[in-house]
């Protein structure tokens, strides 16, 4: 026969153990897209009114709870997917970054419940990019390049034998169809998709 005090620890155990269950010690990091108008998995603009993260394994719509340097639970919303380096499993906001103490090191190990998660199953991730076409002179080259960065893409150029190739780059795979149509819809039909490289790699 377990006593009463033997029951009383027993509870305090097992209630531990489930307040516990989905508190983790994650690699965190911060991002910040260099390219105008992001958008996030969930389709919302990237930005740094609100706490938001991108996470390679919490997905879209989870609400996190993640310990700031100061011991405080700072609330975070995973509003995107991303691949990263193997030590990160959450990429934090400008914001976010600030509030849990990270912005000036940019990078700590911090303790993550999750509060909410979220519905969201697709996690499609990788990388692609398109290859718009060759230019034969500089001046055509810019012209097409300047109308790719307009439309807020990730535009770059490459000298070859045969003139300037242009790319649009780093797109994440979720993004792939979305950016086909902007580029359909600037008389790039024909741009050819191609794997790339991992930016955080």
């Amino acid at each position: 026969m377990y006593s009463k005090r033997m029951k009383r620890s027993m509870l305090a155990v097992i209630v531990l153990f489930c307040t516990a269950s989905y508190l983790f010690c994650d690699g965190i990091g911060i991002y910040t897209p260099d390219r105008n108008g992001y958008l996030a998995k969930d389709g919302s603009a990237y930005g740094n009114e609100e706490n938001t993260c991108a996470s390679s394994i919490y997905p879209v719509g989870s609400i996190l709870s993640i310990k700031s340097e100061a011991g405080d639970d700072v609330l975070v919303y995973v509003n995107d997917i991303s691949e990263m380096p193997p030590d990160r499993q959450i990429l934090l906001n400008v914001k976010a970054a600030e509030e849990l103490g990270i912005a000036d090191t940019g990078f700590a190990l911090r303790d993550v419940s999750v509060v909410l998660e979220g519905e969201e199953s697709e996690t499609d991730t990788g990388w692609s990019k398109f290859k718009i076409g060759t230019f034969g002179t500089n001046s055509e080259a810019l012209e097409a390049y300047g109308a790719l960065v307009a439309n807020s893409l990730k535009a770059t150029a490459m000298a070859t034998e045969n003139g300037v190739e242009l790319y649009v780059r780093y797109i994440p795979q979720y993004q792939v169809e979305a950016i086909r149509t902007v580029l359909e819809g600037m008389g790039y039909a024909g741009a050819v998709l191609m794997s790339e490289e991992n930016p955080y790699s």
